[in-house]
């Protein structure tokens, strides 16, 4: 991860540019933000380094390491070595990654997954709850306050900084309320998760909700692919439909109603007679789905009867038809065609709404690899009739319940640090 590279190039020419315009306050608020996300990239640093990389003076640097030591965010760690010329060693200081931790809980399809993240975006401590579809809402929070209990015992009854849910469903993140969760049809709609989590866990902790998806984007934001990008996308397709979230100009977009991201609904076959889960004709989701997709192969046997999907007589999974494509299997390649002129016909029109930088192609169907994606670009050119040169880049991410974790913890720690600066 090369964040020096991202802090040099974005949060350092950004200040740069606004720095003769700005107020005292908000100059003072962009340097401590710059210095604690230096001292986060370097861990071990001195004074002198720091002023250096931020373009600050040493006494700005003192002034803000004063309010950071005061804090416990970052430690004095000694001294360092002296120039070739000499002289005194300076006093290095390092970020210190037990200052606090972050719970992170992502309630999935089957399971609930607990996570305690220190500083440094490190789990320390973890579980894994087999949940199933009819579970209350309640049951779960019940589940989140034994591993906020375990926690407690296991760093010294102090409080994690924040506790964060992922969920598959709209979220009104405002009020910490899922709007519907199709998957847990008992938390019916409008369900009041914080709300339900602040009383049961009886706790002085800020507490934040928000799709899944949502998460994985601030993933690759800080960590992932899309490090120093502004502007990106996330579409994840697979098993249970397509969807997508997305950071413009560093923000994250949920729109007017936290619908946002839904592109699995955004119609591109108007005639097609298949109803969509949502109750429409012609979704992505529905033309794209992984069962759609089998039940296109049954039939075609007497048409390819040399295709690798019918070796043998047991029943065709999406995983044979990616190794089917991945040979080059004639059958394979005309049904994946067919699904990447659908992703190209979205993204094709996502794009001219959002314009993202970088868009990131994770879930089942990023198995497919490079050639899949490549289908996909090849349709996306000869949609555009604009003329334009430049085109989002796209590439593949593998999509993980890791990922979404350490996700909310980035979130969570951002949220926490921008706070603290603010408060000064």
């Amino acid at each position: 991860m090369n964040l020096l590279y991202s802090l040099k190039s974005e949060t350092i020419r950004e200040y740069s540019l606004k720095k003769k315009s700005a107020r005292p306050r908000n100059i003072r608020e962009r340097n401590s933000k710059i210095l604690l996300d230096l001292y986060q990239a370097h861990q071990i640093v001195s004074v002198t380094q720091i002023a250096k990389f931020a373009q600050v003076s040493r006494t700005t640097v003192l002034n803000i390491n004063e309010f950071l030591l005061n804090n416990q965010i970052i430690l004095p760690e000694g001294k360092g070595e002296s120039t070739t010329e000499g002289g005194k060693k300076p006093k290095i200081y390092r970020f210190n990654p037990d200052y606090g931790y972050v719970i992170s809980c992502f309630i999935d399809l089957g399971d609930l997954y607990l996570s305690a993240f220190n500083m440094n975006i490190q789990s320390q401590f973890e579980r894994v709850i087999p949940i199933a579809h009819s579970i209350s809402i309640e049951n779960i929070i019940e589940e989140i306050r034994s591993f906020l209990f375990l926690c407690e015992q296991k760093f010294d009854q102090r409080l994690p900084i924040a506790i964060v849910i992922a969920l598959h469903g709209a979220v009104d993140t405002e009020r910490g309320v899922c709007l519907r969760a199709i998957h847990f049809p008992s938390w019916g709609f409008e369900s009041p998760i914080k709300d339900i989590a602040i009383k049961t866990l009886g706790k002085d902790i800020p507490i934040y909700l928000d799709s899944w998806i949502h998460y994985n984007v601030h993933a690759e934001k800080a960590m992932g692919g899309a490090q120093g990008v502004n502007s990106l996308m996330i579409i994840n397709a697979g098993k249970y439909g397509v969807t997508s979230g997305s950071i413009i100009q560093n923000r994250l977009y949920s729109g007017e109603h936290y619908l946002a991201g839904k592109i699995g609904h955004i119609i591109v076959a108007p005639g097609d007679q298949n109803v969509c889960e949502c109750g429409g004709y012609g979704c992505l989701e529905s033309m794209t789905s992984i069962e759609r997709l089998l039940d296109r192969v049954k039939g075609q046997k007497s048409i390819f009867p040399d295709s690798l999907l019918f070796r043998d007589d047991y029943q065709i999974t999406f995983s044979d038809i990616v190794y089917a494509f991945s040979q080059d299997d004639e059958l394979a390649n005309k049904l994946i065609e067919e699904i990447s002129g659908w992703f190209a016909l979205a993204i094709t029109n996502v794009n001219l709404i959002l314009d993202p930088k970088l868009i990131i192609f994770e879930g089942d169907y990023a198995q497919l690899g490079e050639k899949f994606l490549e289908m996909i670009q090849s349709k996306i050119v000869n949609l555009s009739r604009l003329g334009l040169k430049e085109s989002p880049l796209i590439i593949l991410s593998e999509c993980s319940q890791k990922k979404t974790l350490i996700g909310e913890a980035v979130f969570a720690k951002e949220q926490h640090f921008d706070a603290l600066i603010h408060g000064r």
